[in-house]
């Protein structure tokens, strides 16, 4: 697969993405540990690491 369709799958993907999961994902992937998102989004820690795994979870049955 070419990497720009690639690109546009995993758009897509995100597309089916809630906004919480989108959220503790974008804070993630900016730097923020765990601890911070959770503190930034008001939850516990744990529901970070809960929105993180099925927003991977998502986004990988996308990619089959």
């Amino acid at each position: 697969m070419h990497y720009v369709d690639a690109a546009l799958d995993l758009r897509r993907a995100a597309t089916r993405l809630t906004d919480t999961q989108r959220e503790a994902l974008r804070l993630v992937m900016a730097g923020y540990t765990h601890y911070e998102a959770a503190a930034r989004l008001g939850v516990s820690r744990r529901a970070v690491g809960y929105r993180l795994e099925r927003a991977i979870a998502t986004l990988r049955r996308e990619e089959r």
